[in-house]
């Protein structure tokens, strides 16, 4: 609980007080979100599948 406070202070920190968004999202958001992400499904999907 405290590690993911201490990233959330230094997320907003970097982001807002420093005013740079990009650089806080590309070092605490990175790539390993949109990897584990999965698309939700369409309504079209759904209806084909019946």
């Amino acid at each position: 609980m405290r590690h993911n406070k201490r990233v959330a202070v230094a997320f907003m920190d970097l982001a807002f007080n420093k005013k740079n968004p990009q650089a806080a999202v590309d070092r605490y958001v990175g790539a390993s979100t949109s990897s584990t992400t999965r698309r939700p499904r369409t309504a079209r999907s759904r209806s084909s599948r019946t």
